[in-house]
């Protein structure tokens, strides 16, 4: 228990500490990127400054630049104004130059000194052929040969630049700048020209102005406003490293932070994090160890107990050192209790199930995995003759006839193959029961299977089916006796009825001038009267052979049933100047013969129902439902009320006269009893004075 309870401990906690490094981890990567993000946002502050710097220095050049003296050439007057507004500047010295780059005015040389040509030449042609300020990258001038930063404006004229003021800015200024940051004293900040060269640093500003900066910070600088990179200092100090890059002037502010120092930084954020960690850790373990043993030992005191339920003895309860055990022991109590109960109740139960097994009207058999008896209610007693204490641990085989338990070894031998937890027998009326005077009989059963421990008992229900056997027998044979006197009827009916049909047509041909009208009246009645026994004749021997043999079920189109259907129906069709539309047909399966006999009864119908208001309009469609087609003729004759719906298909059911519509009252029962040999259903929909349509279902091909 001890060992569970540990292990239950250490998993509950390994989760925990890899959540808790995960969680430091993701803290130091997140106070990295924050060191980074307020690195990055001071740099701005740098070169902000700087541009602003640059900006006011330019403003002043250009409001200086717009002097009436310039545009008069007066440069003598132009060096006295510009020796005072220098006072106002960061610049050390302000000079005049000509488009071609020659020193027109210089403060830093007396009056009336040659001067050379401009330090910068290139600044100057950009200024002339741009006509817009700009800031130059530190170079030499020439007058005094110390490395110097000017800001250039051009000289206003209507015409082509013929003159730039120029402002220098001494690298002094701009590490100036840098220390207005107040940056701590180990960092290092520096401005960098266009071409990555030290104008400006906070530390050893004299060894490094004019150096260029490293190779990976260069690297890192193209192409980009701002990034982060580890480096080293030009001094080769291991740095990490921000930069922000001038969109104005296109120089870069960069500041280093010694490496050791925000690791320092970071390491101590670790140590304070896992410190904490290890804390809670060593806490936990140590509440889980306490605990862990008042569990174990609550949870070992209830073993006794436990053991005692299975002797079905009341048990007694030790002290239990937390509420969940004391709740597992009253539990133990009330299952000891409940067992004592169900002890009883099983014991009545099994009173009761036997009572209810041996008031069954059939008989109920167990037998067991090696197919003997275990139990024997009384109708089965009754049923095969052997008693209880006859049967009872014998084979069941003693029950079932000899000729049947080779192709039955084992009632219990399909579920072997299957799996199944019941099956039946007899369904077939093949399965027979075995008396104990040795007389075999039908029977139905049904068999389920129970496990019990580590066996499989079989419980079979049976019911003797002789008398249902009998009477089916009895009305199979009557059926049959009545199809075959239908059949021989109507074709004993059908030579008689041909000599009347002869005689009328003589009597009619020869005798109807003799006759009055009474007479050849009588005579019309008994030939229409004839040609519907004989037609009711027809109809009975195709009824009657319906049940003879199914038809060969065969793939057909059934556009072709429908079109011979329409072919011998061509007069009819003709006659009554009706207009029959068909629909695309599938192809289904079924008996050309019957389908195209279905199909005469229904067009038939369409066109004798006919309404006397309007020609007669039939169409026959088909939709498919799922496997089956199901077909449609709809016509708009005279419809039939809704109470005759379930009449019209039974044999010699009619709802007119035949003195109105011709007909022997058997063609629907027909059609429905093909539709059912073809295993589909017919139904109609009809609104009586507005047509009717006849759907059936026939299997696709």
């Amino acid at each position: 228990m001890d060992q569970l309870l540990s292990a239950i401990v250490l998993a509950c906690l390994v989760p925990g500490v890899v959540l808790a490094g995960w969680l430091i981890f993701l803290d130091v990567q997140e106070r990295k990127a924050r060191q980074v993000d307020e690195t990055l946002a001071r740099s701005r502050a740098v070169i902000t400054s700087v541009d602003r710097e640059l900006v006011s220095i330019q403003s002043t050049l250009s409001a200086l630049a717009t002097s009436p003296h310039l545009q008069s050439r007066d440069f003598e007057s132009f060096r006295a104004q510009a020796a005072i507004a220098i006072k106002t500047m960061q610049s050390t010295n302000l000079g005049v130059a000509s488009a071609q780059g020659q020193q027109l005015v210089n403060l830093l040389a007396p009056a009336g000194q040659p001067l050379p040509p401009h330090g910068n030449p290139a600044l100057i042609r950009r200024v002339v052929e741009s006509n817009t300020p700009q800031v130059s990258d530190l170079f030499i001038a020439r007058l005094t040969g110390k490395p110097v930063v000017t800001v250039s404006v051009p000289v206003p004229n209507p015409g082509p630049v013929e003159y730039v003021l120029s402002g220098s800015v001494p690298p002094q200024v701009l590490t100036s700048l840098l220390v207005q940051q107040r940056l701590p004293a180990t960092w290092i900040a520096t401005v960098l020209d266009s071409k990555g060269t030290v104008v400006g640093r906070t530390r050893n500003i004299d060894s490094f102005l004019g150096v260029r900066a490293g190779a990976n910070l260069l690297a890192a600088m193209e192409g980009r406003s701002e990034g982060s990179l580890l480096s080293n200092t030009l001094d080769g100090t291991p740095v990490s490293t921000v930069f922000v890059k001038s969109p104005l002037t296109d120089w870069t502010a960069v500041i280093a932070i010694p490496l050791a120092e925000s690791q320092s930084r970071l390491n101590r954020a670790v140590a304070l994090a896992v410190g904490v960690c290890l804390l809670l850790l060593l806490s936990g373990m140590g509440v889980a160890a306490v605990v862990g043993r008042r569990i174990s030992r609550s949870i070992t005191s209830l073993s006794g107990p436990a053991r005692s339920i299975g002797s079905g003895s009341p048990i007694e309860l030790p002290p239990l050192a937390f509420e969940e055990a004391q709740e597992l022991g009253a539990a133990l109590v009330e299952a000891s209790q409940a067992l004592q109960r169900a002890g009883v109740a099983v014991s009545d139960g099994e009173a009761k199930l036997a009572a209810i097994v041996d008031s069954a009207l059939d008989a109920i058999i167990t037998i067991d995995d090696e197919q003997k008896v275990m139990l024997f209610n009384a109708a089965a007693v009754a049923m095969f003759g052997w008693q209880r204490e006859e049967i009872v641990g014998r084979p069941v085989d003693l029950i079932i006839p000899p000729r049947w338990r080779a192709s039955n070894p084992g009632l219990g031998h399909p579920f072997g193959l299957d799996g199944a937890a019941r099956r039946s027998v007899g369904s077939d009326g093949r399965a027979f029961g075995l008396r104990r005077t040795g007389e075999e009989f039908p029977i139905e059963a049904s068999i389920s299977r129970l496990r019990q421990a580590d066996r499989y008992l079989l419980t079979v229900i049976v019911r003797d089916i002789s008398q249902r056997v009998a009477h089916e027998t009895a009305l199979v044979r009557s059926n049959e006796d009545l199809k075959q006197f239908a059949y021989v009827a109507s074709h004993d009916l059908k030579a008689p009825l041909r000599s009347i049909n002869g005689f009328v047509r003589l009597l009619e041909r020869g005798y109807s001038a003799v006759l009055d009208d009474k007479g050849r009246d009588l005579l019309s009645r008994t030939s229409r009267a004839a040609v519907r026994l004989e037609r009711l004749t027809d109809d009975l021997l195709v009824f009657a052979r319906l049940d003879a043999e199914l038809p060969p079920m065969l793939p057909m189109d059934f556009r072709e049933v429908v079109d011979d259907a329409l072919q011998l129906m061509d007069a009819a069709i003709e006659g009554a100047q009706a207009r029959v539309t068909v629909g695309p047909m599938p192809v289904v399966m079924g008996g050309k013969s019957e389908l195209v006999h279905l199909m005469l009864n229904l067009l038939g119908n369409a066109i004798k129902y006919r309404s006397e208001e309007r020609p007669p309009e039939v169409s026959v469609t088909a939709t498919q439902d799922g496997r089956s087609w199901v077909f449609a003729v709809k016509d708009n004759g005279i419809g039939i009320a809704s109470e005759h719906f379930s009449k019209i298909f039974e044999v010699f059911n009619r709802l007119h006269g035949t003195s109105r519509f011709e007909g022997s009252g058997i063609g629907l029962a027909l059609c429905r009893r093909i539709v059912e040999r073809h295993n589909g259903t017919i139904w109609v929909e009809s609104t009586e004075g507005a047509g009717s349509t006849f759907h059936f279902s026939l299997p696709a091909a």
